[in-house]
């Protein structure tokens, strides 16, 4: 997969001590794929993607954020034997900081124009330095 922001445009505001940042992308996304069709036969192919992702965090203590995401993309050029149009989507992720560590947990629901997809994430980080 190679990608390319072409527009980054963040904001932030804080209201006593919530504090409140957004940022929204353009992207061109080149991808390299090999999946399965609809008679179990690998097939490979390339495909240009465009979208546009809007992202929206909230820090709501000192320790605790929540992330919530929104995009839209739809392919340009494609192999003929790659199904995907287009696709709409959101997120939500919460993160939570312990120490030198940060934990997150987030699900998201994909291609909520066509066939529905979900998916479940966790994972930490370890910061370094001061």
């Amino acid at each position: 997969m190679i990608a390319m922001t072409i527009i980054r445009a963040p904001a932030s505001r804080t209201s006593g001590s919530l504090r409140r940042d957004a940022s929204r992308s353009l992207a061109l996304t080149l991808y390299e794929l090999a999946t399965y069709n609809d008679a179990n036969v690998i097939v490979a192919g390339r495909m240009v993607w465009a979208s546009a992702t809007v992202l929206g965090e909230i820090q709501l203590t000192r320790r605790l954020g929540l992330f919530v995401g929104s995009g839209a993309g739809t392919r340009i050029v494609k192999s003929e034997v790659l199904d995907p149009e287009s696709s709409f989507g959101v997120s939500l992720t919460l993160l939570v900081a312990f120490r030198k560590w940060d934990f997150s947990g987030g699900g998201s629901l994909g291609n909520l124009a066509g066939d529905p997809t979900t998916s479940l994430s966790f994972g930490f980080s370890k910061r370094w330095g001061l």
